[in-house]
């Protein structure tokens, strides 16, 4: 007897004996059947992204203002004062959308977190971002271990060089060319 069947049958005993027990059991598993916690969490992440995109926008939005009050070409003791007030406001304005952003960017990360943990794909993301990770270090430290390891070569060469054009520069200038010649 399975653990599906003995619950069927539990069910139909209390049905029996205490449907009043039984129509409260059967609405609270029928309210939890169909409410996914994974969906949910899904859904928080596509208010959060539209979240997002509009504090970008809105924050684009104030930049461009931002500008646009600091490039304002006006004279006067008057248009300055103005000038100074609306980029005051623009600077406040974009660095409100700024600190949002940043707190809708560390609630999406912590929602997907959430939603990785359910679905189990926490480790294997984490795992692959610290591979990522270790895989642009690898390369960054290769490359300045090129540049560094060229800059060591062309330091090392520049006597040579060095004395390759003074001996081009004695020979065109005919100061040893003459000699040779002689």
């Amino acid at each position: 007897m399975g653990v599906f069947s003995w619950a069927q049958s539990s069910l139909q005993k209390i049905r029996h004996d205490h449907p009043k027990t039984a129509g409260a059991i059967e609405k609270l598993a029928g309210r939890h059947q169909f409410k996914d916690p994974a969906e949910s969490l899904r859904r928080r992440l596509e208010i959060l992204d539209e979240q997002i995109n509009e504090t970008n926008r809105n924050l684009l939005a104030a930049q461009s203002v931002k500008v646009r009050s600091y490039l304002g070409n006006t004279q006067g003791l008057w248009a300055g004062l103005q000038r100074r007030r609306h980029f005051s406001a623009a600077e406040d304005s974009a660095q409100w959308h700024w600190q949002h952003l940043q707190e809708l960017l560390k609630n999406r990360s912590k929602v997907q977190d959430e939603l990785d943990r359910l679905t189990g794909q926490l480790w294997p993301k984490r795992l692959r971002r610290w591979l990522a990770l270790f895989v642009i270090a690898m390369f960054l430290i290769a490359g300045i271990g090129v540049f560094l390891m060229g800059l060591m070569a062309a330091i090392y060469m520049l006597p040579f060089w060095g004395s390759a054009l003074l001996i081009f520069w004695l020979i065109k200038t005919n100061r040893i060319g003459q000699s040779w010649r002689k």
